[in-house]
């Protein structure tokens, strides 16, 4: 088998886990038995004349391929959450690849894999299903149908199912989320950039539109466990970010069924290991309740908000 040319410096970090690993077993052994001479010969080895078999390494570049290895280009983003949510859930290997957008660095494709939208979330798949070149996806929602097509979990397979999960999770990407960014933006973001603007139109305009949307989900979820029906799926994942973000002016309560939901998911231990991850990331910088990182406002005003 051949490898790929942007492969090979990676092997040479895997070559040098297995052989400090060797080294470390030998280390042991010998403190268990002795100075008893520890042979090798192929996959055996002989300590104290006794022939034993070790078990195949399997590295996520041989032609097993496993474990899957994804990097998540990553900011304290609730976009970015729905990702690495979704991958906590289906079990898919990641890492982190942080990204400083206080400094513009999304604006750089170098730095995403050369996805051009200057946006994140932005994965890198290094070992696709089709055995080629490392695939790059940008867009949450894409996201979310690539891995749930990879891990072969979270999107039904009967095709009615299938469409009736694409079109909730559409409807995240298209409205839930826009449209609470938008209120979100009037809210914290304009009275800073401009104080002296009276933004009370833009900001009831946005609240009674994310509002309006609560009551859509909230409606559905009157109706069904999950989403898009009675089992959990990306759907799901792509609204819980938004969801336990902020409130609408009308508060959670008003919300009974999308409160319940809510409720589910947050038990869920895939789900905490997001956040619970992000949490532990060295950033530079501190984080608040929301999970949010707390980047200094005159860099986000000039390189995120204001371009």
């Amino acid at each position: 088998m051949g490898y790929r040319p942007y492969e090979f410096e990676q092997l040479g970090l895997v070559f040098k886990e297995r052989v400090s690993r060797v080294e470390e077993g030998i280390a042991l052994l010998r403190g268990a038995w002795g100075d008893e001479p520890v042979t090798f010969q192929g996959k055996h080895f002989t300590v104290m004349g006794a022939n034993v078999t070790s078990k195949p390494v399997h590295s996520r570049y041989s032609r097993t391929r496993e474990p899957t290895m994804i990097e998540l280009f990553f900011c304290t983003s609730v976009n970015v959450y729905k990702v690495a949510i979704a991958m906590e859930e289906m079990g898919i290997e990641y890492e982190h690849r942080l990204i400083d957008i206080s400094k513009g660095e999304q604006h750089d494709p170098a730095l995403l894999a050369g996805s051009p939208t200057g946006k994140l979330p932005v994965i890198r798949d290094l070992d696709p299903k089709d055995g080629g070149e490392p695939v790059v996806v940008f867009e949450s929602g894409a996201i979310l149908m690539y891995l749930a097509e990879k891990a072969g979990s979270f999107l039904p397979a009967d095709e009615r199912a299938r469409r009736y999960t694409l079109q909730w999770l559409f409807w995240q990407v298209g409205n839930l989320g826009p449209l609470s960014g938008q209120a979100w933006h009037f809210l914290a973001f304009a009275p800073k950039i401009a104080p002296d603007v009276n933004n009370s139109y833009p900001h009831s305009r946005y609240f009674r539109m994310m509002a309006d949307h609560w009551r859509v989900l909230d409606k559905q979820l009157a109706a069904n466990s999950y989403v898009a029906g009675e089992e959990y799926g990306i759907a799901d994942m792509a609204c819980y970010p938004w969801i336990i973000y902020f409130d609408p002016l009308e508060g959670m309560d008003a919300f009974p069924n999308i409160k319940r939901w809510r409720d589910l998911l947050a038990a869920r231990p895939a789900l905490r290991r997001a956040y619970e991850r992000a949490r532990q990331l060295k950033t530079g910088y501190e984080m608040n309740d929301k999970n949010m990182t707390l980047f200094p406002w005159e860099d986000i005003q000039r390189n995120m908000i204001v371009n």
